[in-house]
């Protein structure tokens, strides 16, 4: 589609298609667009009467302050003297300059507020794109989240979305410029219809030739785009394996990696630059051409001063104008396979969007959860993961999953959450097909803890405050008391206002463990699932641990779903099920 982008309709259906993605995503208002369209035709309005009262004042002075000749000189010095006279303001010098200034400045003022209103517009877009595209994004189907990559939406946000935003300035700036341009051009019409029209031929050529730097932008752009999405993907993975790569001593061999995408991005970059510096060297030298030759004609054809001054003025601002013309349009080549990438994220997001507040409200698991005839394949592999699986579990009860990495056990608690769905079979809450129930009211029954603690760039309280925001700091610290976390947060210099670092790097592992556990007991959820919670604790803090599970079987009435390899360090199991190559190989009750 991008293909033939340069020709005029394509590019007005693309302008098109951006506004409509926009107004779609209900990220722009009409209000807002037509408050800075109004003040561009209010900024055009002044400098046309700026300019229309200095020709006037030019006439003036070449009649020598004779009205009469001065009347006759053209049609647009007669309508000026008409509107003075007809206004009781007398007609002279001082009162031709005095209001030519009072438009000028109001053409200025006018233009300053334009700028400021175009851009809150730009940043208003801007925010309002981010908060969408992370809302899609994140409430959108598992399997959907697990295959986009994080550094693309870090590219996106970073990136992608300012550029979109971007384009609304653009299109201030073009609506400024063709308006402006009409405005001049319709002035040097009335003053030498020929020559204008001349004039016209010859920068409509200047447009059609440079037609070629607009379709080496568009390219190189998208090139670009794919650059940027792979760069964000590498940072964000290496990043993160920090570790990885200082026990290897790689750190130079990242450091190439680095520098080689980096260098594909500053070698798009130089050219995009280049074109554009290119592209305005060749209007300068072009319209200066125009400019000489413009003279020679005016010579051969003995014009008057007024008119020879008259074009001249409108020449000097024509020349920046259809520069500036060239530059929006050429950026507007270059942000647009930002907006195209980001509706098709849009469209995939909202195929993908999962609703949380449909179905009925789950309350509390008071009765049982029941596994009936359940069989899981992912979509994009034709393996049986799960395997007609059967089950009931009494709530409140302390369930164990145990089996073999891959046996399935993780697949099976994420079908509690509505992570993912069953491809057949049904699963029950207390008799309910959880189907029924709102993703919402499902977990805010469910605390989930995976093996490796999640904790964000925040402090203990904040951290703590994720499960119930409105806790209050007794409620924080009752919860750290039954997590077995009370002493070592007491102890630390900050307490609750302690910032955990990036993942919680400042405390231990045990410690991490131990605020989640904490989360829990302020959330009071009704259905716990753990993931691996000891599996690299030591000693002490497994037993912390341990504590802190039967402060919940003692203080909620909590099931508990456990997922290990084995449970050899776990008390007052209820219940274990052993799954082995997505089958129930035993269930023994205790």
């Amino acid at each position: 589609m991008l293909n033939n982008l340069t020709k005029i309709p394509n590019l007005f259906r693309f302008i098109l298609r951006h506004w409509q993605f926009l107004k779609v995503q209900n990220v722009m208002y009409t209000k807002e667009i037509l408050i800075i369209i109004s003040l561009g035709v209010i900024t055009v309005i002044f400098e046309a009467l700026g300019l229309s009262l200095i020709i006037p004042i030019f006439s003036y002075l070449e009649s020598g302050g004779d009205l009469e000749v001065f009347k006759k000189d053209s049609f647009l010095s007669r309508y000026i003297y008409e509107v003075f006279r007809s206004l009781g303001i007398n007609f002279n010098l001082f009162n031709l300059s005095l209001i030519a200034f009072v438009m000028a400045t109001l053409r200025q003022l006018s233009n300053y507020v334009n700028r400021v209103e175009n851009e809150k517009l730009k940043w208003r877009v801007d925010r309002r794109l981010q908060v969408k595209t992370f809302n899609l994004i994140i409430n959108s189907s598992t399997h959907y989240i697990q295959d986009f990559r994080a550094g693309h939406l870090s590219n996106i946000t970073a990136y992608e979305i300012p550029q979109v935003a971007a384009i609304l300035r653009i299109y201030n700036g073009l609506t400024v410029v063709v308006l402006t341009g009409l405005a001049y051009a319709t002035l040097l019409f009335i003053t030498s219809p020929y020559i204008t029209m001349f004039i016209g031929i010859f920068l409509s050529l200047l447009l059609i030739l440079s037609s070629g730097f607009i379709r080496k932008t568009k390219k190189i752009s998208e090139f670009n785009l794919e650059h940027r999405n792979k760069y964000r993907d590498f940072i964000n993975e290496r990043f993160f394996s920090w570790k990885l790569i200082r026990l290897f001593n790689n750190q130079k061999y990242e450091e190439d990696n680095v520098s080689s995408i980096q260098n594909n991005i500053f070698k798009n970059e130089i050219r995009l630059n280049k074109i554009s510096a290119i592209i305005s060297l060749f209007f300068v030298l072009s319209t200066t051409f125009l400019l000489l030759v413009a003279v020679n004609i005016f010579s051969e054809l003995n014009l008057k001063l007024t008119i020879i001054l008259t074009f001249g003025i409108a020449f000097s601002r024509l020349m920046p104008l259809m520069n500036n013309f060239q530059a929006y349009i050429n950026n507007l080549i270059r942000y647009f396979p930002s907006c195209v990438y980001l509706e098709k994220v849009f469209i995939e997001a909202k195929k993908n969007y999962e609703s949380l507040n449909t179905g009925h409200e789950m309350k509390s698991l008071k009765k049982d959860i029941t596994f009936n005839q359940v069989y899981f394949k992912y979509p994009s592999r034709n393996i049986t993961v799960l395997d007609n699986i059967n089950f009931q579990l009494r709530a409140g009860n302390f369930i164990a999953i145990v089996g073999d990495s891959g046996a399935g056990k993780s697949t099976l608690v994420d079908m509690l959450t509505r992570l993912i769905v069953p491809s057949k079979g049904k699963i029950y809450f207390d008799g309910h097909d959880i189907n029924k129930f709102s993703l919402n009211s499902i977990r805010n029954n469910i605390a989930y803890i995976p093996q490796e603690p999640v904790l964000f760039r925040m402090t203990i309280g904040e951290n703590l405050r994720y499960a119930k925001l409105n806790a209050t700091e007794e409620e924080l610290w009752k919860a750290l008391e039954l997590a077995n976390a009370y002493e070592f947060v007491n102890n630390l210099p900050d307490k609750l206002e302690t910032n955990l670092g990036n993942m919680g790097s400042k405390l231990s592992g045990g410690q991490r463990q131990r605020i989640i556990l904490a989360r829990i007991f302020l959330k009071k959820p009704s259905l716990l699932i753990l993931e691996e919670p000891t599996s690299a604790l030591d000693k002490n803090s497994d037993q912390y641990i341990n504590n802190s599970i039967a402060n919940i079987k003692k203080n909620m009435n909590t099931t508990i779903i456990l997922i290990s390899h084995k449970i050899t360090s776990y008390e007052n199991i209820d219940t274990i099920i052993k799954i082995n190559k997505g089958k129930i190989e035993k269930i023994t009750y205790k």
